[in-house]
């Protein structure tokens, strides 16, 4: 660890008993008082923290230093880093932990004050007039702990101390896929979908994610220079994958090459693959993707007060408004991956194919349904 040279000065404080100090670190200047008496006492104080910074167990001024000031650090950090999580890393900042966190100075917050913003988390509700999810508040938790590590970091350090940050039991990790029944019948519903007249973008959405595992945002994404039709492939370029690494598909069956050649028709090189009838990329298609559903029997539509099956667009029974509950498009990436075990695909094979980076991910991902026990 580098070490700081530093000097030190006490003096009287004015009209005090006590010893005020100075001390000069790298050019860092660091004033206060003290609570000796006797000048040894003080001179001895100031030793201790010269010796402190010296080692790197504290910096000048670090005692001043807001959870403000980390979280700046940490988001421009991730900024000049280019992390694509910048976005979201702001509005968990700025929606939750700031109003909470960010009038305080790094040495109140304690592992109390932390579990006391659990606690006020918990009592909030989201859009969907539910308690936020334990995975949500892990997300916050993170961030802020990654701030006063980076803070811990940093020369001279900005923290002394990062306090604990308990995370709290994560069960909302989904297991649904799509069984070989009901392949056939979403694979219809999602060709018949009112808003896919002249592309089928949905049915070739739903195939590509049901074939290859992918994320729904590296699907949404994909543009045609990234599709050769000579060698029936997808190539997925650094920095169009969450995790930054390229990959590309197998050659394409024929099913999945002729959804996706029919969505490139007349397009130019650098036009998403997937667009509605008017043009326009694929941005949120949840609706779409939730009447398929419906429509195949995967899915449906709950009132949120009384839990009754809606068929309209409030419940008939209380007038609440609906929900989805159902097979996501995320559910697709496990399936991909069920798929390509269950035909023989080498696992180091499979996960290149789908993006997986960890083995863990991966293993969750390829759950298996009780036939499978049963062959």
């Amino acid at each position: 660890m580098k070490r700081q040279r530093g000097t030190g000065s006490i003096y009287p404080r004015k009209d005090s008993e006590f010893w005020s100090y100075q001390v000069y670190v790298n050019g860092h200047r660091e004033r206060g008082s003290t609570n000796c008496r006797k000048k040894r006492e003080a001179e001895a104080f100031v030793r201790r923290k010269l010796a402190e910074y010296s080692v790197g167990l504290s910096g000048p001024n670090s005692n001043r230093v807001t959870v403000k000031e980390l979280m700046d650090d940490l988001l421009l950090r991730h900024k000049n880093d280019g992390n694509k999580s910048v976005a979201d890393d702001e509005s968990r900042w700025n929606t939750h932990l700031q109003p909470f966190f960010g009038p305080l100075l790094a040495t109140q917050v304690s592992s109390d004050l932390i579990e006391k913003y659990i606690n006020d988390r918990k009592s909030q509700t989201t859009r969907s007039r539910r308690p936020p999810q334990n995975g949500t508040i892990n997300r916050e938790l993170a961030l802020l702990k990654a701030a006063f590590n980076y803070g811990a970091e940093k020369t001279p350090p900005k923290v002394i101390r990062t306090p604990h940050f308990r995370m709290l039991e994560e069960r909302n990790v989904r297991k649904g896929f799509v069984k070989d029944a009901e392949y056939i019948r979403v694979a219809d519903a999602t060709a018949k979908e009112e808003t896919a007249k002249l592309r089928p973008w949905l049915r070739a959405m739903f195939e590509s994610g049901w074939c290859y595992g992918w994320r729904e945002a590296e699907v949404r994404r994909l543009r045609v220079h990234q599709f050769d039709p000579m060698a029936r492939i997808i190539l997925l370029e650094p920095g169009e994958t969450k995790n930054d690494v390229p990959r590309q598909t197998p050659p394409m069956d024929e099913t999945v090459f002729q959804l996706i050649s029919a969505c490139t028709v007349g397009k130019n090189p650098d036009d998403f693959i997937f667009t509605r009838d008017d043009g326009k990329p694929i941005r949120d298609f949840r609706v779409a993707w939730w009447k398929a559903c419906v429509e195949a029997g995967v899915g449906k539509f709950l009132c949120r007060e009384c839990g009754e099956t809606v068929t309209g667009k409030k419940c008939q029974s209380c007038g609440g408004e609906k929900e989805y509950k159902g097979l996501l498009f995320h559910d697709l990436r496990r399936t991909g991956v069920r798929n390509m075990i269950r035909n023989g695909i080498s696992e180091k094979v499979a996960m290149v194919i789908s993006g997986h980076k960890t083995r863990s991910v991966f293993d969750r991902y390829n759950i298996t349904n009780y036939d499978d026990l049963v062959d």
